[in-house]
């Protein structure tokens, strides 16, 4: 875990860098160290993303007093996300599978079970999100994903947008996998939109009897 902390990094083409870009269409919260948004590509209405400010590839390379703010953040969004959407997969690609090489944690709306998205079984299960500072001080990498429970993945099946894709296919969303593509795609684009307000005002209206 990192003990030092600067000021956000700005690098150039990030668009998790840009505060005021794209990605930031739909913030939900905004803390001292992180944004919190609705993806402005969601798979489907609830998808959101919890960013640090600071240019971080990933959880296992956040300073202590990130972890710290973001273990409360991830608790928070994780208990109203169930109380409207249901069951959930939180996942982090964790420098591998990224396509955006800024620190993203996905949560995502979703019924299955771990074996819907990793059929291969590759499968471990941790014990606490800590444990992925020590995964990335060893191997530089890691696919985290937490469905009832949180697992890591075998990162030698690891591939671009891995999660994305595999939720995208098993929900019935390949159109929104691939979000480059989506974000070329007009009509898509204006319901993610209608979505991520929506989303919006659940959070609010849930968030004041939290």
């Amino acid at each position: 875990m990192r003990s030092d902390y600067s000021e956000a990094s700005i690098i150039a083409n990030c668009p998790h860098c840009d505060f005021s870009g794209w990605a930031y269409l739909s913030k939900v919260e905004e803390t001292p160290h992180f944004n919190v948004i609705c993806d402005s590509h969601p798979l489907l209405e609830g998808h959101i993303l919890i960013i640090p400010k600071r240019h971080v590839v990933c959880v296992g390379d956040y300073t202590e007093a990130e972890f710290k703010e973001f273990e409360l953040i991830y608790s928070k969004y994780k208990t109203l996300l169930q109380k409207i959407y249901g069951p959930l997969a939180i996942f982090e690609h964790g420098k591998i599978g990224q396509t955006v090489f800024h620190s993203h944690v996905h949560f995502v709306p979703f019924k299955g079970k771990i074996a819907d998205v990793v059929p291969e079984g590759c499968t471990k299960t941790i014990t606490h999100l800590s444990e992925l500072f020590s995964l990335y001080q060893k191997d530089g990498q890691y696919l985290f994903i937490e469905i009832d429970r949180p697992y890591i993945v075998d990162t030698v099946i690891g591939a671009p947008r891995f999660f994305r894709d595999r939720l995208g296919k098993v929900i019935n969303a390949l159109e929104r996998a691939n979000w480059k593509n989506m974000h070329q795609n007009t009509d898509l684009m204006t319901v993610a939109l209608k979505e991520n307000q929506t989303c919006i005002n659940k959070l609010k209206n849930e968030s004041s009897s939290f």
